[in-house]
C-alpha cells in the first residue's frame, strides 16, 4: 500500500518513513508476542489474560500510524480522483480497519469468551487474513504491475472497475451479515 501511495502522489519518498518502518516492526514484535489471544477460553490465568489482552489492544497503534500515513499520502491525490487504484486503496483501508475495530472488540478477554464460537470472530478473520483485505491487495497488485495473467490471458485494464465493483459488492456481503449475527 505504501508504494502504491508513492506512485499516486508521485512523491520520491513516503510520508513518515521512519514511522512507517518502525509501526512495520512492531506489529511484527507484537504479533509475535500476541499468540495467547486465541486462547482466552481455555482457563488461562486471569493475569496472563489481561496481559496478552492488553499487548493485542496495543497491536491496534503501529496499525493506526500504518493507516494515517496511508490516508495523508493519498490527500495529495486530487488530480487523480477517480482513478480506480484510488478507490481500491480506500476500499482496503476501510475493510482492513473494520477487521482492526473487530480485532479491538475481540481483544478484551471477557468479550472474547462472549463470543467465542460466533460468527463475529469468523467475520473477524475474514476480514483481516482471508477473503477482502487480502483480496483487494492481490487485485491492488495486479493493477500496480499493469499485468495480470488468467488462464495465460491478458486481463486489459478497462476491466478493472468492473473488477473493483464485483468485489466490493461481494466482500462485504458475505461479511456484514456474518459480524452483525455473530452476537447471537
Amino acid at each position: 500500500i505504501s508504494h502504491i501511495c508513492t506512485t499516486l502522489t508521485g512523491n520520491d519518498s513516503l510520508f513518515g518513513y521512519g514511522g512507517l518502518v518502525l509501526a512495520m516492526f512492531a506489529t511484527a514484535g507484537l504479533g509475535s508476542v500476541v499468540w495467547a489471544h486465541h486462547m482466552f477460553t481455555v482457563g488461562l490465568d486471569t493475569s496472563t489474560a489481561v496481559f496478552f489482552s492488553s499487548v493485542t489492544m496495543v497491536t491496534g497503534v503501529p496499525t493506526g500510524i500504518k493507516v494515517f500515513s496511508w490516508l495523508y499520502m493519498l490527500a495529495g491525490t486530487r488530480d487523480r480522483l477517480w482513478d480506480p487504484i484510488l478507490w481500491w486503496i480506500i476500499g482496503f483501508v476501510v475493510l482492513f480497519t473494520t477487521g482492526g475495530v473487530t480485532g479491538t472488540v475481540l481483544s478484551a478477554s471477557v468479550i472474547d469468551a462472549l463470543f467465542h464460537d460466533t460468527w463475529f470472530v469468523i467475520a473477524h478473520f475474514h476480514y483481516v487474513l482471508s477473503l477482502t483485505s487480502p483480496g483487494w491487495l492481490c487485485f491492488l497488485n495486479d493493477y500496480d504491475h499493469r499485468v495480470t495473467y488468467v488462464l495465460n490471458m491478458y486481463i486489459p485494464l478497462s476491466l478493472f472497475p468492473l473488477r473493483l465493483w464485483l468485489v466490493a459488492l461481494v466482500g462485504p456481503r458475505i461479511m456484514i451479515p456474518l459480524s452483525l449475527t455473530g452476537g447471537r
